[in-house]
């Protein structure tokens, strides 16, 4: 069998009429569906207590360079991670240029 008539007729109950979108639920159906399903609120009506804050938050920016088109994923340990955002956001670079120098760095110093 050809392949184009079993493509019109996989195709042939396909339309192009929008779905109907279903109409938003209530605020108080949504919060008794959250304390039965064992939250005590939705996240909109109820703010988490300060406690449960952290105390500092690290900025972190998205930045783009040119010429950069690999990506490169590591775990750290915090401290390595604080470092590296800190020396980008101090100097206001793009972190991929804090490790670049730091391996450029590396380099030199092996001589």
């Amino acid at each position: 069998m050809s392949e184009a008539p079993q493509r019109r007729r996989l195709l042939a109950g396909l339309t192009d009429a929008p779905k109907a979108v279903p109409a938003a639920l209530p605020e108080e159906r949504i919060a008794e569906a959250a304390v039965r399903h064992g939250f005590s609120a939705p996240p909109s009506i109820e703010a988490p207590p300060a406690e449960a804050l952290p105390a500092t938050i690290t900025l972190r920016r998205n930045r783009h360079s040119a010429g950069r088109t690999e990506q490169f994923n590591v775990r750290l340990r915090p401290d390595t991670l604080e470092m590296i955002y800190g020396e980008a956001n101090d100097r206001n670079i793009p972190l991929a240029q804090v490790l670049e120098e730091a391996m450029a760095a590396l380099k030199a110093g092996r001589g």
